[in-house]
């Protein structure tokens, strides 16, 4: 919320949460959506700690359509000036993962 990009200690504990909370909701057998930014292999490998059956979503764009879009919401807690560090902070989602990427172009 201060306009600051996060850091990897400031994402692991709760990159864990929600791992623990995956691995929880799948033992009670409910399936689980989550929506967040995974943007490193280590993000994600957390995540699919929880489970084989772990997929992610990864949307695809340009940088300057993820900032038009980001431009025109009202109310959300992200700045358009930290696109750039998160798109130097990408990692593409490797093959050892599960996943389906989505041109949000289309």
């Amino acid at each position: 919320q201060k306009g600051v990009p996060l850091v990897d200690d400031d994402r692991w504990p709760w990159l864990q949460a929600i791992a623990y909370d995956i691995a929880a909701r799948k033992a009670a057998d409910k399936p689980t959506v989550v929506a967040c930014s995974c943007l490193k292999k280590a993000y994600r490998d957390i995540l699919r700690s929880a489970g084989p059956d772990v997929v992610f979503v990864h949307l695809s764009g340009t940088a300057d359509e993820i900032a038009r879009r980001m431009a025109a919401r009202e109310d959300h807690f992200m700045p358009v000036s930290l696109l750039k560090s998160q798109m130097d902070t990408l990692e593409p989602v490797a093959v050892d993962e599960s996943a389906l990427t989505v041109d949000i172009s289309a």
